[in-house]
């Protein structure tokens, strides 16, 4: 996977350092100028993905050498015309916390990625503009609703925008049965096809689903693979066949089929390449509904904090450790514990407790990033999951949520204050544990070996395995 490379321009030398280290950090490949001349060679002499540049500079000049490149303007404050031309992801207004900077640039990134695809895209249709703006606005209905339902329906009602034929169906996959089951159909005998099923590796969708491979068939009459029993059952005449398979990574989630072309004609490579795309985005939509629907149905919320609970906690490290696995990415987790917090229910009761526990859950979140999931576990333990994320950095951040208890006290009664502290474990995937159970494991285990240590500590897992040798 590629990582943006990024310019960072400030008149402040030490600060144009600073962000780039932290960005560096992150996986991102920075260098730095606090020369305005220095900054308009590097943008001449080499490609970058975006620059970050003090709100002083002219960004008409980089929009001259490079109009592509993402800009994000720096500064205490910024004039009319810069708030009038920029939007509010391109402007970072300093001092700027962390995952303040973090978050611009992977908006930055994420726009400049879809600006790759897009024209790769135009480049592969060249005569389909007409095609892509219609995939465009069915990208924006599948991303309108987390309504599986919903999403079924819109996939069929909009994937004729795109590739006109007398009959097309979803397919969602059963895996207790290695079935795929027809849940939308739509054409002349549509109807008659919802609910049925048909084996894994049976017939053209079969197939499909079995090799995870798109296909087309522009007569079945010559392909063994065609089996004609839906044909039968439903006097319906099926000619040609367009098939993509709706999958992400390694995972199957259904078929997209669509039969006998409008007109005539067999389908043809721009009608297979346009309907890939078309399920990508379905299948990220298919998969978005299916996880909110799960989700809904459990309860994931901690009553008392606010926070995730530990449901949430072990389904969602389940899916965010199988992402890492796809994509070699780390996962953290910080495992933490209140010090002595009997102590505090003994002296001021429960109900002092009760609010100690959530404003200890508010101090979490106040110093986790955008991006990382705050979870009450049980009790006074908590959890942080910080995806995508290195040791490294977990450690960087669990000594702040360290700091964060500790050196602010906490209110019992009015005029009453105490003061707490936390000890907390820190354990990353693929270095530490190979599954989301190790993971967990090896926080926990690093948590209590800070207990035994004299508490109000931070302890990386790697140390155990270290100590154990």
């Amino acid at each position: 996977m590629r990582y943006a490379k990024i310019l960072i321009h400030d008149s402040d030398r030490l600060r144009a350092i600073n962000t780039a280290r932290l960005l560096a950090e992150e996986g991102y490949h920075t260098q730095f100028t606090h020369s305005t001349e220095d900054l308009i060679k590097r943008l001449q002499r080499e490609p970058f993905d975006i620059v970050v540049v003090d709100h002083d500079f002219d960004i008409g000049i980089i929009e001259r050498i490079d109009a592509d490149i993402e800009i994000i303007i720096s500064g205490e404050d910024f004039d009319k015309d810069l708030l009038f031309k920029l939007s509010e992801d391109q402007l970072l207004k300093r001092p700027f916390r962390t995952e303040s900077i973090l978050e611009k640039v992977a908006q930055a990134w994420e726009r400049r990625q879809k600006s790759f695809k897009s024209m790769e895209v135009l480049l592969a249709l060249q005569r389909r503009i007409k095609e892509l703006k219609t995939l465009n606005e069915v990208v924006r209905v599948l991303n309108s609703s987390l309504d599986p339902d919903q999403i079924f329906k819109g996939i069929m009602e909009k994937i004729t925008d795109l590739i006109r034929a007398e009959a097309w169906s979803l397919l969602l996959i059963d895996k207790e049965r290695d079935e795929l089951y027809f849940e939308e159909a739509a054409g002349p005998v549509g109807q008659k096809l919802l609910g049925k099923r048909i084996k894994i590796g049976e017939g053209i969708v079969g197939w499909v689903a079995k090799e995870a491979k798109s296909i087309i068939v522009p007569d079945v009459s010559e392909d063994a693979r065609f089996n004609p029993v839906f044909d039968k059952k439903t006097s319906f005449k099926t000619k040609s066949i367009l098939c993509v398979p709706l999958k992400r990574g390694d995972e199957l989630f259904g078929v997209l089929e669509m039969i006998n072309k409008v007109g005539g004609d067999p389908f043809v490579r721009d009608d297979l390449l346009l309907l890939e795309i078309f399920a990508e985005h379905a299948t990220v939509a298919i998969q978005n509904a299916m996880l909110y629907k799960k989700i809904e149905q459990l309860s994931i919320t901690d009553d008392l904090t606010s926070l995730y609970n530990s449901r949430f906690c072990n389904m969602f490290l389940d899916r965010v450790v199988e992402e890492a696995k796809r994509d070699k990415k780390n996962v953290s987790v910080i495992f933490l514990d209140i010090d002595f917090f009997k102590l505090v229910n003994d002296r001021f009761g429960h109900l002092v407790g009760g609010e100690t526990l959530k404003a200890v859950g508010e101090r979490i979140k106040s110093v986790a990033r955008s991006m990382d999931y705050c979870i009450r576990y049980g009790g006074d333990e908590y959890i942080v999951i910080l995806p995508k994320t290195p040791k490294k950095t977990a450690l960087v951040i669990a000594e702040r949520i360290r700091k964060a208890i500790a050196d602010e006290p906490f209110l019992a009664f009015e005029n009453q204050l105490f003061h707490l502290t936390i000890t907390s474990g820190v354990a990353t995937f693929p270095d530490d544990a190979g599954s989301k159970e190790e993971l967990l494991g090896m926080s926990d285990q690093a948590m209590y070996v800070g207990k035994t240590q004299g508490k109000n500590l931070v302890i990386d897992s790697a140390k155990l395995e270290r100590e154990e040798k």
